[in-house]
């Protein structure tokens, strides 16, 4: 294995590590939120979709929007320059 391309997938491997501790963090704070909503441990429907609308719009989840599209435009990015690099 050539080692730019070793390189470009342990970059590849970080990156994703980062985006998948952002994606949950952020669910998590949604599921806190649909929970603190119902008042109950496990939300119903209604409050699961009002909590993930809330976070994909409130400005409180802005800046964990923004980290995720950040980090998913270098992960897209990496994915289509390794079948190049093969």
């Amino acid at each position: 294995m050539p080692l730019h391309l070793l390189l470009v997938l342990c970059a590849q491997a970080i990156l994703f590590l980062i985006w998948i501790i952002w994606a949950f963090r952020w669910l998590f704070d949604i599921r806190a939120d649909a929970v603190a909503r119902s008042g109950q441990t496990v939300p119903g429907p209604s409050a699961t979709l009002q909590a993930f609308r809330h976070g994909f719009t409130a400005p409180r989840y802005a800046s964990q929007r923004w980290r995720l599209g950040l980090l998913t435009l270098p992960l897209l990015a990496l994915s289509l320059l390794v079948p190049f690099i093969i």
